[in-house]
């Protein structure tokens, strides 16, 4: 645990105040008739159990700190290049084009099953997200709201759980965030590594594990996550058995005026997943059809049609981009969802895709 003000965003981004006044997270809007496939129940931030690690040390932080990954040389080594240390996955990452067979926008075969709404002004948007533990180097369930065209100007703000040993140390999926100023090039890095994000939460710790996760054919556990553009911050909310709370936020300086500094025209979500070959595993490893208790999903799904304090998001319409047959992707809109709004189940066993 470090002081809040001793993170590297104060001072590499030359902060002369941190921000401690978040805005009131956004509420879904009115939900219609529909059947809810099931009871899922909201997973708790470890450092709030009242746990201790293995040397009996207590896992939390007191108040005016935040807990903070230790980058240590044997984990920054398994990278050939700096660059591929603060990439979004093995051989970099992009936003998924939505063109089947096509590599993705940085050529690294990284491969999708996910749901967007294109050419929508936002301010961030919201999702609950369905824990499960999937083999495999890369894999991962997330948001991403982005802008600012397909080349060099296009930017993001991410976030959801991913398993990628190489970067956090754990075969677990691990709770992270993620920006792009430049469509990938050379600004971009996860949580803390880069000192963009501020955080403000004691309790939520980025780049860290559950302790539990979803079993088949019994229960399901996840986490709610929103981000919400408010008065030049993007503020990034996380609700687990208890209310949303503001984590931090990444203050739209980062973006250098483009088109992240005023409002996000798209959002996506699904799964993301990359080589080495065979893929692995997405969502909980079984394809979409399997549905409840067995299939991985995301529900209550919105977006944030303003810049306000408090708010009603607005039930988002998904469209299904095309995926390989080792994955798949189902959505249900919010008229017939009922309690979970706007939802999907995405997944499948990977292998040769």
């Amino acid at each position: 645990c470090i002081a809040i003000a001793s993170q590297p965003a104060v001072r590499l981004l030359g902060l002369t105040r941190i921000e401690r006044q978040p805005p009131a997270s956004a509420v879904a809007g009115g939900y219609a008739a529909g059947r809810t496939p099931g009871d899922a129940k909201a997973i708790e931030s470890p450092l709030r159990l009242g746990l201790k690690d293995p040397y009996g040390n207590r896992m939390s932080c007191v108040t005016e700190t935040i807990p903070m990954a230790r980058i240590t040389l044997e984990t920054m080594t398994r990278f050939t290049t700096l660059d591929d240390f603060f990439s979004k996955g093995p051989g970099g990452g992009g936003l998924p084009s939505g063109r089947q067979g096509e590599i993705d926008p940085g050529g690294r075969d990284h491969l999708y099953a996910v749901a967007r709404q294109d050419d929508l002004t936002n301010f961030g948007g919201n999702s609950w997200l369905n824990l499960w533990t999937p083999t495999g180097g890369f894999t991962l369930s997330q948001q991403w709201y982005a802008g600012g065209g397909s080349g060099a100007g296009q930017q993001t703000v991410e976030g959801g759980w991913v398993v990628f040993k190489e970067k956090f140390n754990s075969d677990k999926p691990v709770l992270f965030i993620f920006y792009t100023a430049d469509n990938y090039g050379t600004q971009k890095c996860y949580n803390l590594l880069c000192g963009k994000f501020v955080q403000t939460s004691s309790h939520h710790y980025l780049g860290g594990s559950w302790a539990q996760y979803s079993v088949a054919g019994g229960t399901q556990w996840g986490f709610e996550m929103q981000w919400k553009l408010f008065r030049g911050n993007w503020w990034l909310f996380i609700r687990g058995a208890g209310d949303y709370e503001a984590i931090g936020y990444y203050p739209t300086s980062i973006f250098n005026n483009g088109q992240m500094s005023r409002n996000a025209t798209q959002i996506t979500y699904g799964g993301e997943t990359a080589p080495p070959k065979p893929y692995p595993q997405m969502g909980s490893g079984e394809h979409a059809s399997t549905g409840w208790q067995h299939a991985a999903f995301q529900k209550g799904i919105f977006y944030i049609p303003r810049d306000e304090d408090n708010g009603t998001g607005v039930w988002a319409s998904l469209t299904k981009l095309p995926t390989p047959s080792c994955y798949s992707i189902e959505i249900t809109p919010s008229s017939e969802g009922g309690s979970w709004g706007t939802y999907f189940y995405f997944g499948g066993p990977g292998g040769s895709c």
